[in-house]
């Protein structure tokens, strides 16, 4: 079974456009935020993996479909799962909803890096400690 968190999100007016429905990015800044809460939830937060470990999960793909307008003031719920774990990646999938209907769906593939010499990322192998809860 996938690690799963739910993030509940109460939709702010600077989140829309000037019409008061939510700008597509904002989708994108929920479902960032849904897998830091993903990660807090196995007890070690991102911040801690990269302050104490040096690692980072920084994002190689992403995207999003949209089925029904979301507005100012609406509470939405983010359900957020690992669904594919790999050796160096890991992608988490979102599902959107609103009073229990389905709004948006979204994906993340997100790789474990490291920062190297001279501001690079270097790809490396999923901690275990972090795999391990991942996989359950």
């Amino acid at each position: 079974m996938a690690r799963t968190s739910i993030t509940a999100i109460k939709v702010r007016w600077g989140e829309t456009d000037p019409m008061g429905i939510v700008f597509y990015p904002s989708y994108f800044a929920w479902f960032d935020h849904a897998t830091h809460e993903l990660f807090a939830s196995s007890g070690r937060s991102l911040i801690t993996w990269l302050q104490q470990d040096g690692f980072s999960v920084p994002i190689i793909d992403c995207g999003a479909r949209f089925r029904a307008p979301v507005f100012a003031d609406d509470e939405i719920t983010v359900t957020s799962m690992a669904v594919e774990v790999r050796s160096r990646s890991l992608r988490v999938e979102h599902v959107v909803t609103r009073a229990g209907d389905e709004v948006a769906t979204g994906f993340e593939v997100r790789v474990v890096a490291r920062l190297g010499e001279a501001g690079r990322l270097d790809i490396s192998r999923m901690p275990d400690q972090m795999r391990e809860w991942f996989e359950g």
